[in-house]
């Protein structure tokens, strides 16, 4: 059951028309996956869900996953305070998927920069390859 301060909050959502309630039976997960890409480049999909059932569906999963990389922002909840409220962290996702990426530089080199460890949530320590300039081919 919801508590009476929840129970406004859900109709105050209602009423802005900023939730969106599923038929019975029918796979949620759909529907928040079509309003996250209707979103555009810069929405985020807040959720903790890894959202492993969907890789197998999916013709190209490598990109379902870079994908989520950049647009799957995470959260946390605290313990809950004396007045019944808890403490939400929004933990958004990288500016750039933390996988390794080529940039082409000027002329023919190239550089490569491959995450390295991990610096918490969201950061990542990177290793920049790159060929020496001076030296020959």
């Amino acid at each position: 059951r919801l508590a009476p301060r929840e129970r406004a909050l859900l109709r105050a959502w209602r009423r802005a028309r900023a939730l969106y309630s599923c038929a019975p039976r029918n796979n949620d997960d759909w529907y928040w996956l079509y309003a996250a890409v209707l979103g555009g480049p810069g929405a985020w999909l807040v959720s903790n869900d890894e959202m492993r059932d969907h890789h197998f569906g999916m013709l190209s999963p490598r990109a379902f996953v870079a994908w989520k990389e950049r647009h799957l922002a995470r959260f946390e909840l605290g313990a809950h305070a004396r007045d019944g409220s808890r403490r939400v962290e929004l933990r958004p996702p990288p500016p750039y998927s933390v996988r390794m990426q080529r940039d082409v530089v000027d002329g023919p080199a190239t550089a490569w920069h491959v995450p390295a460890a991990s610096d918490g949530p969201g950061g990542a320590a990177w290793l920049c390859c790159a060929k020496d300039r001076g030296a020959a081919a």
